[in-house]
């Protein structure tokens, strides 16, 4: 997974663009890109799509206050402003993004962290999400295998809410 970086000033000038990896590394090279610019952390605005990231969590913990999630469809709808057609790809958004927040920040949101015990119970959310996944998959596996090797094996097991004896 990739981040791509667009760093435009006030006029809407392109400084910077970049592609970072979703790694520590590439979290520290944004900053680098911040320091060459000589912007100081807390007159940054950063939009990003995604409200779960830990990109968030280091961005916040680095100082950045000003920390905008734009709404997909948002940015869908802003496309517009620099083409007509309705190809995308990640660095047009990014500099989409850029000049969304420079023209509307004052409208918008910042983002604030959630309580730890809010974060932890998301976690747990997401693992109880992954587990439920995974456990549907290897139930349909185990299914198609005994469809294909022992479909008589497959009938015995429906579901255990409809009954299959008589009476």
């Amino acid at each position: 997974m990739t981040f791509d970086l667009c760093c435009i000033n006030q006029a809407g000038a392109t400084l910077a663009t970049k592609v970072i990896p979703h790694t520590q590394e590439g979290f520290w090279q944004l900053e680098e890109i911040r320091r060459k610019l000589g912007s100081e952390v807390e007159e940054c605005l950063v939009g990003l799509e995604t409200t779960h990231n830990i990109l968030l969590d280091f961005l916040w913990d680095q100082g950045y206050t000003q920390l905008y999630i734009l709404h997909p469809s948002k940015v869908r709808s802003s496309r517009g402003r620099f083409r007509q057609s309705a190809a995308r790809n990640d660095p047009s958004d990014a500099l989409l993004i850029a000049d969304i927040l420079r023209t509307d920040h004052s409208r918008m949101q910042s983002w604030q962290p959630d309580d730890p015990l809010i974060r932890q119970i998301r976690a747990k959310i997401g693992f109880v999400g992954f587990l439920t996944r995974r456990i549907i998959g290897l139930t349909n596996r185990q299914r198609t295998l005994l469809l294909r090797y022992f479909p008589a094996a497959a009938d015995l097991f429906t579901s255990p809410n409809v009954s299959t004896f008589p009476g």
